[in-house]
């Protein structure tokens, strides 16, 4: 959703007219903003990630534990460690890990993804339910010196923001089917998720390729 920003107020506003002081907001006060509420739990991303470096580790305890016992010691040690409880012990790491995740994402809960488009670059904010076990179960510390109040009056707290600039952008992955875009500083490693409303996707893609041209 396009949105006039007045700095003399620190005001959105939905035309190019400040609501609070009237002052007419020119073209370059200009930005695209939106807001999108998700459950963690449900992200297959997420589970995808928790997957990946919890079978990388196990692949890479298993050669740590197993290559040594054969350059230590040969073939038949090894092979009488890998007839033994080890390996399944080793394996075992995968559902507990997965179990742990499942439980990290419950205890989250509800989360918005506050997205705004500037001349510069993108910004993202996420915003949580003001809890210290929320703020634990995310690893971070309790932020409760700084809950703010959100439009229904409940307590939030900004649990992460991150800013990518357009000029930092290597690649960009559009999906429309799942209104995402993917940022990347590098490929292929770490982008920042633009989830878009479905509505919304059109008019934002056209944007990000104003920014991103042959990316």
């Amino acid at each position: 959703m396009i949105k006039y920003y007045c700095k003399k107020c620190n005001l959105d506003n939905d035309g190019p007219m400040c609501a609070n002081c009237g002052k007419k907001l020119s073209g370059s006060t200009m930005h695209s903003v939106w807001a999108i509420r998700r459950l963690p739990l449900t992200d297959g991303g997420v589970w995808l990630g928790a997957l990946g470096i919890t079978s990388l580790v196990v692949l890479i305890l298993f050669l740590l534990i197993f290559g040594a016992e054969f350059f230590l010691t040969g073939t038949e040690k090894m092979l009488m460690l890998l007839s033994s409880n080890l390996p399944l012990m080793v394996i075992g790491i995968l559902p507990i890990s997965m179990l742990l995740t499942a439980l990290l994402l419950t205890l989250q809960g509800s989360e918005v993804l506050f997205y705004s488009l500037e001349s510069y670059g993108v910004i993202l904010r996420t915003w949580h339910g003001a809890s210290r076990i929320k703020c634990w179960a995310r690893l971070t510390g309790a932020k409760m010196d700084q809950v703010m109040e959100d439009e229904n009056g409940q307590g939030v707290i900004m649990g992460h923001e991150r800013i990518t600039l357009w000029k930092d952008v290597k690649q960009v992955r559009y999906n429309p089917r799942r209104a995402e875009i993917k940022l990347y500083h590098a490929s292929r490693i770490a982008p920042m998720v633009l989830r878009i409303p479905q509505e919304e996707y059109p008019s934002t893609e056209t944007l990000i390729k104003k920014f991103c041209k042959n990316k």
